[in-house]
């Protein structure tokens, strides 16, 4: 029998024609980059945890979204308005009792696990329970007793469960942090992030349902703080460096002068950042009515939802990049900063344009009092589309040690929002109010992505990871034009 691979002769068959002044085309361009793309482990790595944290995070969105949505329909407009007041209230108070542990438990608790180093990771982890709970009631105490002793005040008892909130979510944000640093994104997000919007969800459900008259804004703040309590107790137990042995009576090496350097800069930061956006709930709700304090906190709420594709993805590259830079990988910080901004700011896009053309009936499944809020909707989803277009350089700033140069920005950009957001409120009500918010938000990431920029050689934003794209697919080609 012939060889199939030869002619009869056994002459050797020749190589077959090829159009003269093209080279062969041994794999395709696209390929080419896949391929690449497929063998990096950093990005694989980072594609799989973001995939489950984005998972958990659609389903918190629409969670939250429905939550919120009927939490307002269980009460008046008032009441949610108060309720929005208080709620955004208590974020700003629990980052403030929270002296920056959040921020530095995932700073420091990788690094001691990643070396074994067991008794600093039991002693940092405890540290910031420590503190983020003494703060946090110290800030819900003096919410508690400040709304006793406020001259003219017409609705105290709110601001009461306003306290009780704040120590919740103090703990929850720390906890879910910890937990990050150290296990999957499961266990660490999703109890909080849906396990309690579901619980708050079915209970404002099951109240519009039954014959009870409106729900109150302390109604609403004291269960909301009990389903959160339940849930976070149960997790604490489901993994060892939170269990009440690793809390109370393991061995731990604490190293309070350095932890309290670090956690200072980061306090500060994490201050100034949630300042803008909270700040104009509470100042609405000081200088108007409960309504429009109401229409801003469900507009604001749904607005947020531009962020999230960015806030899951940022749950692992936080990590990666930390790891990155430390190696001195510049590329792969950049390369995981195009993957993530691409992957956020291309749904938030298509998010954004949803809202600019559906925000009147979204604004009104809160309710026909908040029907018509589509311009607000709109103005604040600006602010969170710029702050994800801008990528991720308020975490590269902290991550890289130029946390007080952000701390910087931050503080210039947001003090100088609150008193456009005064001005604006007094002047214009509440679309003053989400305009001069939306400017806040838009000045300190542009600025803080110029700075990351030029003093640490990446661009995070969408426009960098496009060129990024650019520069690759030009690479690609002249590899193929020498094959």
């Amino acid at each position: 029998m012939s060889d199939p691979k030869t002619p009869d002769d056994g002459a050797p068959k020749p190589a077959p024609e090829t159009s003269p002044g093209k080279p062969k085309r041994r794999r395709g361009l696209v390929a080419k980059v896949l391929g690449k793309l497929a063998n990096d482990a950093v990005l694989d790595k980072l594609l799989r945890g973001g995939a489950m944290a984005l998972a958990i995070k659609v389903g918190a969105a629409g969670l939250s979204f429905l939550m919120f949505m009927l939490l307002a329909r269980a009460s008046t407009i008032d009441e949610f308005g108060r309720f929005g007041f208080a709620f955004s209230l208590a974020g700003m108070l629990s980052v403030v009792g929270s002296f920056g542990q959040r921020m530095m438990v995932m700073r420091q608790a990788p690094a001691y696990a990643a070396d074994g180093d067991e008794r600093r990771l039991t002693g940092i982890v405890r540290y910031g329970y420590r503190w983020v709970l003494g703060g946090c009631i110290a800030m819900g105490l003096g919410l508690a007793l400040g709304a006793q002793v406020w001259p003219g005040l017409a609705h105290r008892d709110y601001l009461v469960a306003g306290g009780v909130m704040t120590v919740m979510i103090g703990l929850a944000e720390y906890q879910s942090r910890a937990m990050r640093s150290v296990t999957g994104m499961a266990l660490a997000l999703a109890p909080r992030d849906i396990f309690w919007r579901l619980g708050v969800a079915a209970l404002a459900g099951a109240w519009i349902l039954s014959d009870a008259p409106p729900m109150t804004a302390p109604q609403a703040l004291y269960l909301s703080s009990a389903l959160l309590l339940a849930v976070l107790v149960v997790q604490a137990l489901m993994h060892p460096i939170t269990r009440p042995h690793a809390l109370f009576r393991a061995r731990a090496t604490y190293e309070p002068t350095e932890w309290r350097r670090i956690s200072t800069g980061l306090w500060g930061v994490s201050v100034m950042q949630i300042a803008g956006p909270n700040f104009s709930i509470v100042l609405v709700g000081f200088v108007l009515a409960a309504e429009p304090t109401a229409q801003l906190f469900a507009a604001l709420r749904v607005a947020m939802l531009l962020e999230l594709f960015q806030l899951a993805a940022q749950m692992v590259s936080a990590a990666l990049i930390s790891s990155r830079w430390h190696k001195g990988d510049v590329a792969g910080v950049q390369r995981i900063c195009r993957v993530v901004t691409l992957g956020a700011a291309l749904p938030a896009l298509g998010s954004f344009l949803l809202f600019a053309l559906f925000g009147d009936w979204i604004m009104g499944l809160f309710g026909n009092a908040f029907a018509g809020g589509q311009l607000l909707l709109v103005i604040l989803s600006c602010g969170f589309l710029a702050k994800t277009v801008f990528g991720q350089s308020a975490l590269l700033m902290q991550l890289a040690g130029r946390e007080r140069a952000f701390m910087r920005i931050v503080t210039i950009c947001n003090l100088a929002s609150v008193a456009a957001i005064l001005a604006a409120t007094l002047l214009f009500g509440v679309i003053g109010a989400a305009v001069a918010t939306t400017a806040g938000l838009i000045s300190w990431t542009a600025w803080a992505q110029w700075d990351v920029r030029r003093s640490l050689g990446v661009d995070p934003s969408l426009l960098g990871a496009l060129r990024s794209l650019k520069r690759n697919r030009d690479r690609a080609r002249e590899e193929e034009t020498d094959e």
